[in-house]
């Protein structure tokens, strides 16, 4: 009985609440009347001025409901919040950031001191989890182009992401940025976008050789039928990685550079490798296509009684063969094939690893870049003996390592 009559109150109540508070919410404007919901940002540089421009989402109603409309909006600042506060207002409109992922940097824009631009972004409360890129381009081009894709608003963000399991990389957010900026090593990674296809012509076959990268093409100039043409441009990533120090641009990394330095990290993912000249009794002179299913690494750091630094790194890899290439192929042959050359394939493998870790080694000292975070390592094994060794070497701790690989592999039958 008095279960019944608490129900009943708690009913009244929510009538009652519905009856007072239902006219005044739907009397209220809608939030996109006075807040510009913001999806990325770009950074560019003009003369003296900062550029910043705004992917910001338009709603639009159409017959099938509700339609998303993306515009990009810019205005100009001696720094990056004068440019902001310029930008919002000439919106009239509050800048609505919690949905910002992305934000573009020009490489023109980033100057001496990364950390120039993204002190705004670290401040300010209301923005999250920021995914950054640079470009050779103009940032705001390259909104431009995304907003008139056809993809979603997250387009921009999976071809990044795109860069994780095609270079092995780890994706570049603002924390991890800071976290490299403020670290011992001062070096951090950041993924690179560029536009392509402005000045090729040609046919539609000639323009679609785009294998190799993922891209996001405007769908500006599409559905032409001449032969000669201008290709629409595309946001595109090769896989390439911008190299930071001290906040300021040191080089870019090829996809193929960067393997020599993902080797020793501890993120792995599936990997495709190519060996050439393969010889063994059932292969003449093949490509071998592998596909490393799994890894196990064991890496020791030693500080060596003649005052050097040595790394042993050792690795055991699962592989298949994917596929084999050669100019006499034989059918019967195949299941040899899956099970023929396994030391010759380790050696292969030995050799070609090495290359690339000596390769990314020599990449390393000549930029004088510890994408390795070695301090760290070295650091938390031999505390103030490795200090010690850095301030005689005058902070060059580089320029004496050495890397001695080695590989084992053990082939996964299909």
């Amino acid at each position: 009985m008095i279960s019944r009559v608490v129900r009943k109150i708690y009913i009244a109540i929510l009538i009652i609440a519905l009856i007072l508070l239902l006219p005044v919410s739907m009397g209220l404007p809608q939030q996109t009347l006075d807040r510009s919901l913001i999806l990325a940002f770009g950074i560019d540089k003009a003369g003296d001025e900062f550029e910043v421009s705004a992917q910001v989402m338009v709603p639009e109603s159409s017959q099938s409901g509700y339609k998303e409309k993306r515009e990009v909006k810019s205005n100009k600042g001696s720094t990056i919040d004068k440019a902001i506060a310029s930008l919002q207002l000439n919106e009239g409109k509050e800048l609505a950031v919690a949905h910002a992922n992305i934000l573009v940097v020009s490489e023109s824009a980033v100057g001496e001191d990364i950390n120039i631009i993204l002190d705004y972004f670290i401040r300010d409360k209301d923005i999250g989890y920021l995914t950054i890129a640079i470009t050779p381009d103009s940032a705001k081009e390259l909104l431009t182009i995304s907003s008139q894709a056809t993809q979603d608003k997250d387009s921009l963000l999976r071809l990044i992401s795109y860069n994780n399991e095609y270079i092995f990389g780890t994706e570049s957010t603002l924390n991890k940025v800071l976290f490299g900026y403020y670290s011992p090593s001062q070096t951090s990674l950041i993924s690179r976008l560029t536009l392509k296809g402005e000045e090729s012509s040609g046919t539609e076959e000639q323009q679609s050789g785009q294998t190799g990268q993922q891209s996001l093409a405007s769908s500006e100039g599409q559905g032409q039928e001449s032969s000669t043409q201008s290709a629409p441009k595309q946001i595109a990533n090769d896989g390439s990685l911008v190299i930071l120090k001290n906040g300021k641009i040191i080089t870019a990394l090829s996809p193929l550079e960067y393997r020599g330095f993902h080797w020793l990290m501890p993120t792995v993912y599936s990997s495709f490798i190519e060996l050439q000249n393969i010889n063994t009794d059932t292969l003449n002179n093949a490509t071998v296509m592998l596909d490393i299913v799994n890894s196990k690494d064991d890496i020791e750091y030693e500080l060596t009684n003649d005052n050097k630094l040595l790394i042993n790194f050792h690795t055991t890899l699962e592989y298949q063969i994917s596929s084999v290439q050669q100019d006499k192929y034989i059918s019967n042959n195949y299941a040899e094939y899956l099970n023929d050359g396994t030391k010759v394939i380790e050696s292969a493998l030995q050799t070609l690893i090495d290359s690339e870790v000596q390769s990314a080694l020599k990449l390393s000292k000549d930029y004088q870049i510890d994408i390795w975070n070695i301090y760290d390592k070295f650091y938390q094994k031999y505390g103030d003996k490795f200090v010690k060794y850095v301030e005689l070497n005058e902070g060059d701790y580089l320029k004496d390592l050495q890397i001695i690989v080695d590989v084992k592999v053990k082939e996964s039958k299909i």
